[in-house]
């Protein structure tokens, strides 16, 4: 073969000096370190109350479904319907359920009572502690300002609320193993849940995604697998001032 026609090898590069005890530095992707949730520039937003219930939905009469529901049409239960100012149908509207578990039941009877004082029903809502901590300094790291956390309801205030550790937060946590027959936090999780999903009560869990600007999580677990400390739990008002009793299956 001619040389002319012979490709040109490439030219090897020279070997580098010895690494083998020197460190070769490799750029790394910055995390978001010591990001607080739930601060007054950046509030958590509660969930709304006209979310979906699924475990109400299927409770209810069908006819009562019919009547107040065009499914066909994407309309939802109005959560805001009220057909009594005064009294209070709360409890009623749980012990008829024969779906409820005696867990169900017992955790929803002890947050009404929390809610209500002196004939005066809190639906502003309160903070609850469903896992366990050594001392408020260790949720003062991770969450909130000046000894508590703002909570923002989108619906009806563009304010975001304090509340406050030594007022505003209850350790559900503590009276676990007598309410839900379990000192497990994730029995506690499940049961509040299935009170939120029966529109009993408003679940807001206090994390990255519920930020008025969502926060990049570390973690790519889902929801459900987080290790959520703090929920904003509200009553559902719906439940208060309507006979939805009346209207369960079974009744």
């Amino acid at each position: 073969m001619n040389k002319q026609h012979e490709k040109a090898l490439p030219e090897i590069p020279p070997k580098p000096a010895d690494t083998e005890n020197k460190k070769i530095n490799t750029p790394r992707i910055k995390r978001l370190k010591n990001v607080k949730l739930a601060t007054k520039e950046n509030p958590t937003v509660v969930v709304p109350e006209s979310v979906d219930r699924p475990l109400l939905r299927a409770a209810l009469k069908d006819s009562f479904l019919a009547r107040n529901l065009e499914l066909d049409k994407g309309k939802e239960i109005d959560f805001t319907k009220r057909t009594s100012r005064g009294f209070d149908y709360f409890q009623m509207n749980v012990l008829f359920n024969k779906s409820l578990t005696v867990a169900d039941v017992k955790l929803a009877i002890y947050l009404h009572n929390v809610f209500v004082m002196d004939d005066e029903i809190n639906f502003r809502g309160l903070v609850f502690v469903v896992r366990p901590i050594a001392t408020y300094m260790e949720l003062s790291r991770a969450y909130g300002e000046l000894g508590g956390v703002y909570i923002r309801d989108n619906y009806h205030s563009k304010e975001a609320t304090f509340y406050k550790e030594e007022v505003d937060f209850y350790h559900l946590i503590d009276y676990a193993k007598n309410l839900v027959g379990s000192d497990s936090s994730t029995v506690l999780t499940k049961t509040l849940q299935r009170l939120h999903d029966y529109g009993y009560i408003t679940v807001t869990d206090i994390t990255p995604e519920t930020q008025a600007i969502p926060i990049p999580s570390k973690t790519k677990k889902p929801d459900s697998n987080r290790r959520v400390r703090l929920k904003h739990i509200r009553l559902c008002k719906w439940m208060v001032y309507n006979k939805v009793f009346w209207q369960l299956e079974g009744m």
